[in-house]
């Protein structure tokens, strides 16, 4: 198995830290504290530090409740993305 190109590391970087960039400002934006925003969205402190620092990759659901106890509307995602295989009929 071969790496990613550099190019498609230092995007995917890029947006983990975008990511955090945009979870800080809101918190900031909303006078809320690390530990209140981590004990809203049911993360720990830890992990949410590590977000707001790029260093966590957030799957959809942890991206997603960050992002609702912050009063953000994440993108709705089509159901079949969380689904198994489909069935054959």
């Amino acid at each position: 198995m071969t790496s990613p190109p550099a190019y498609r590391v230092r995007k995917y970087i890029h947006t983990l830290q975008r990511f955090g960039v945009v979870v800080r400002e809101e918190r900031l934006g909303l006078n809320l504290t690390q530990q209140q925003l981590a004990k809203k969205a049911g993360v720990s402190l830890s992990y949410l530090k590590q977000v707001e620092n790029g260093r966590a990759k957030p799957n959809v659901a942890a991206a997603h409740v960050v992002l609702a106890s912050l009063g953000i509307k994440p993108l709705v995602l089509p159901a079949a993305l969380f689904k198994g295989p489909r069935a054959s009929a």
